[in-house]
């Protein structure tokens, strides 16, 4: 949604800017998604055969086995964010080392989202996360109103990132 609406306020420049941050940032999605679907059969086999101190152990692990590579990514966007960012696109992007930064700390919430999601979704409890969903959307919703018109690309990498922590918050204040 993000991209549509800046692409209708700042048009197609801004949008470039927003895409060629998420470029880089798509190496941290697609490891939060293969850790993701490998650890959260586990987790829900793990309550299934326990109790919830088993899950809450799994789900411990994920968010490790999570947090590290991810957090791994954030240092490297936030040191040599600008520099890739430069090298892939013959400097035509200048300052967006700092939007590559705020987007892999969204997939970093993200990821410690997805551990207390996928320990919802063992308790059978999908409505919780579908909540979370909603209540992150709305919020997504509402900073892009206030940041995208004065901010552009860096006001939509903002919402992004308010989304993806609130969401986060949220899951993790449900699940606990």
């Amino acid at each position: 949604m993000l991209p549509w609406v800046l692409f209708l306020i700042h048009g197609e420049r801004a949008t470039g800017y927003l895409a060629s941050c998420s470029v880089i940032v798509g190496i941290a999605n697609i490891l939060l998604g293969g850790m993701s679907d490998f650890s959260s059969p586990r987790a829900v086999a793990a309550y299934a055969r326990g109790a919830i101190s088993d899950l809450r152990r799994r789900l411990k692990r994920m968010l490790w086995f999570s947090v590290l590579p991810i957090g791994s990514v954030c240092v490297i966007a936030a040191v040599f964010g600008e520099s890739i960012i430069a090298a892939l696109y013959n400097l035509r992007f200048p300052g967006a080392g700092w939007m590559v930064l705020l987007l892999t700390l969204s997939v970093l919430a993200n990821a410690i989202g997805i551990a207390a999601g996928t320990g919802l979704w063992a308790l059978d409890k999908p409505r919780a996360n579908i909540t979370a969903d909603m209540l992150a959307l709305a919020i997504a919703i509402a900073a892009a109103r206030i940041l995208i018109a004065p901010y552009g690309a860096m006001g939509a990498v903002t919402a992004t990132l308010a989304a993806s922590a609130m969401g986060c918050l949220f899951r993790q204040a449900i699940f606990h």
